[in-house]
């Protein structure tokens, strides 16, 4: 039994490689439904082999336990289209996002069977998944937010691999598990995800989501684990591994993650495209910034949905600041300000002071800050493109392109 046990997940793993590739290549609906014939034959034979009692549990590793249920799963989605033609609706699935003073964009996600349900910022600048868990029991953040139980999921299954993951603003620690996790109603089976049971920092203790979904690459990903986009398509959920945001202003109202592609109600004008400069994060080639004729160089952008502000360094910051003119704290003049004009390809996205001037309120009192912060990032004439720029102009992310989409935001 032991060998035949790995010669079937062999097979597995040979007969679905050969079968997902040309299913997504296929070009006659012939050519689709003679594979679609003897894969369903496959299938059922397999099927009858997931079947048997205590099959899994015979399987004596968490690696292949875990790799049978990812496969059964891609069986039993690609089953479901009962292998037609058919294709998802064409309007795509969104997330309502909060917006809280244009600082914070979270929406809601769901872990677990029964489901448990968390706010997350939706991150392009990281990749994992994390949620604070029920057995982080020494740190503040955890005990202000929502967390995972796992002894509460029927679709809990044990990782234990730990972790640790460092962001600019604090850290955290913990270890993995697999669960389902669910967007708009698309379900990734089996995802590896992080429990945290520490968390380090003032920014998770103030913080209104509980945790993060990372929507970066998996090169950069803690653990090299799939990715959420990445997952639900591969399960099936998605007909593209794309992706795109929507982010309002002033605290409206409106905000939306729209998964699987873009929705033309969203912004106006052409989308252009510009292919990444490396799939890391969502890195694009820049030919520098101008401000009142005067360029800026600025060699790189990063479009991180996690970062509120463009962030470069001081050396590029700086001259920004002081180029745009002062934004006075009581919001008066701000009209007089320059316009800032990030050349991209051989397109112009200019940010008005409209644009890049945030306007805070507290307690009755509102005050306007610069939407330009230098840091150190230890990246020459990189530039972090974070809220400010990502509310201006819609962006569609396009994992399978390697690729970014951009349009002026209605």
């Amino acid at each position: 039994m032991f060998k035949s046990k790995y010669l079937i997940l062999a097979t597995l793993i040979v007969v679905s490689t050969c079968h997902e590739i040309p299913l997504k290549l296929t070009q006659t609906p012939e050519e689709y439904s003679l594979k679609m014939k003897y894969f369903n034959a496959f299938s059922k034979g397999i099927h009858k082999v997931f079947e048997k009692e205590n099959f899994l549990n015979s399987i004596d590793t968490y690696r292949y336990k875990k790799a049978f249920k990812e496969l059964q799963q891609r069986y039993a989605n690609m089953l479901k289209y009962e292998f037609s033609n058919q294709t998802l609706k064409d309007s795509f699935p969104e997330i309502p996002i909060t917006n809280i003073f244009d600082a914070q964009y979270f929406g809601e996600i769901d872990i677990g069977s029964p489901s448990q349900k968390f706010k997350v910022i939706f991150d392009t600048g990281s990749s994992n998944v994390w949620v604070p868990s029920s057995e982080c029991w020494f740190s503040i953040a955890c005990w202000l937010h929502n967390t995972y139980k796992y002894s509460s999921s029927k679709s809990y299954f044990n990782n234990g691999t730990s972790l640790e993951i460092k962001y600019g603003s604090g850290s955290l620690s913990g270890h993995f598990s697999d669960d389902d996790l669910t967007l708009a109603g698309l379900t990734a089976k089996n995802f590896t995800f992080a429990e945290a049971t520490s968390l380090s920092g003032t920014s998770f203790i103030m913080a209104k989501f509980d945790g993060i979904l990372g929507l970066g690459f998996r090169t950069i990903c803690v653990g090299r684990v799939e990715t959420a986009i990445e997952s639900l398509f591969r399960q099936g959920q998605l007909n593209e591994a794309k992706f795109s945001f929507y982010l309002t202003r002033g605290g409206a109202d409106g905000s939306a993650l729209v998964l699987g592609g873009a929705n033309p109600n969203y912004y106006v004008g052409d989308m252009k495209n510009y292919t990444l400069s490396s799939a890391t994060y969502w890195l694009i080639d820049l030919n520098g910034i101008t401000i009142n004729g005067e360029n800026i160089a600025a060699q790189k952008g990063i479009l991180d949905t996690g970062t509120s502000l463009i962030v470069g360094d001081p050396v590029v910051i700086n001259k920004i600041n002081s180029m745009i003119g002062t934004v006075d704290a009581s919001c008066a003049g701000i009209d007089k300000l320059q316009n800032v004009s990030i050349s991209i390809g051989s397109d112009v996205y200019v940010l008005t002071p409209a644009d890049y001037v945030l306007k805070v309120t507290a307690l009755g009192q509102t005050e306007c800050m610069s939407g330009f912060l230098a840091m150190d990032l230890h990246m020459d004439n990189v530039i972090i493109l974070g809220d400010v720029f990502l509310k201006t102009y819609y962006t569609v992310f396009d994992m399978s392109t390697q690729s970014v989409g951009i349009a002026k935001a209605k």
